[in-house]
């Protein structure tokens, strides 16, 4: 089974994380395989790294690799870093 490794959202009732000196890393599920973010989030000295964006296979134009920000979605990040993420059907990465 394929899940991401944090959902901010408020259809899970949490609308607002912070996360602070943390490694997000090798999660990989639909719409961010490292965070899903419907709410507020911010990231501290955290990184999201080596994530993958997938969804058993159905293509979609809009799943992240580290993280899936939704229009109702906030991140603000402040150090740390994000990368080697891999999202869904990425063509040269």
């Amino acid at each position: 089974m394929e899940a991401i490794g944090i959902a901010v959202s408020p259809w899970a009732s949490i609308t607002e994380v912070t996360i602070t000196k943390t490694t997000i890393s090798n999660n990989r599920g639909p719409w961010g395989g490292g965070i899903f973010n419907a709410g507020t989030l911010t990231l501290t000295a955290s990184s999201v790294v080596a994530n993958t964006g997938n969804y058993g296979g159905i293509e979609f134009d809009y799943s992240g690799g580290g993280i899936y920000n939704t229009t109702r979605g906030t991140v603000t990040i402040h150090g740390g870093a994000i990368t080697g993420n891999i999202p869904d059907d990425c063509v040269g990465c």
